[in-house]
């Protein structure tokens, strides 16, 4: 079974989430899950979830510097639960959400995604087999990322900033299927590419992947 390295903040959201997670939330428009998961951080924040503190740290700068449990206590409101919940899906605030994410997540391209952060190899190999224009889509989601972006663990959706052992050989199946090292996202700027997300980023360096997988991108981009 392949082992999957999970920071304990995104153990958090994961567990923040619960039953959202289901088959059901792939059929929704983005803009009515938003909406779902801004109600479900009031509820946690009443009920003292740990979790809600690390949704809370992207309300301000000065949440940079503060700790999850002392944000966590804090009263959230429902215009700072939706901002939360926005910004953790990549738009700048609500009405950002409410506009661009009036589209329907594509059931294939999350569960794609699903495959890639949980190191499921084979299903993955086998969902590009009847599908291989999946390497090429985008998220409908803020950062509009692709799947080859969501190996990088940074950037995108923080319960999906997940890095299986396997990572290098998820990679390597994006590659040889199409995918291009050099296409950019809108995770921090609009020119995010893989390799600088995953420079940055502490999940791979922590699995201890990141040489490996900047070694597929780097000959991939020259």
């Amino acid at each position: 079974m392949t082992e999957v390295y999970v920071h304990p903040h995104v153990e958090m959201v994961r567990d923040l989430y619960g039953d959202l997670l289901g088959g059901s939330c792939y059929e929704a428009q983005v803009r009515d899950f938003i909406e779902r998961l801004a109600n479900r951080l009031v509820e946690a924040q009443r009920e003292g979830h740990r979790g809600v503190g690390v949704f809370a740290r992207a309300l301000s700068q000065d949440n940079a510097s503060r700790s999850i449990e002392e944000l966590a206590e804090e009263p959230l409101s429902m215009h700072q639960a939706r901002l939360a919940a926005a910004r953790e899906h990549g738009f700048d605030d609500f009405e950002e959400a409410a506009e661009l994410g009036v589209a329907r997540f594509d059931p294939e391209f999350e569960r794609a995604v699903d495959d890639v952060v949980l190191g499921r190899l084979d299903a993955l190999r086998e969902r590009l087999a009847r599908r291989p224009s999946l390497v090429h889509e985008r998220s409908p989601l803020g950062h509009r990322a692709m799947l080859i972006h969501y190996v990088a663990a940074n950037g995108v959706e923080i319960r999906r900033q997940t890095v299986p052992s396997n990572a290098p050989e998820i990679l390597r199946l994006l590659l040889d299927a199409g995918a291009d090292a050099a296409a950019t996202a809108a995770c921090y700027s609009d020119g995010d590419r893989t390799l600088d997300l995953l420079l940055t980023s502490s999940h791979p360096a922590a699995a201890g992947v990141t040489e490996k997988l900047a070694e597929l991108l780097d000959p991939a981009e020259r």
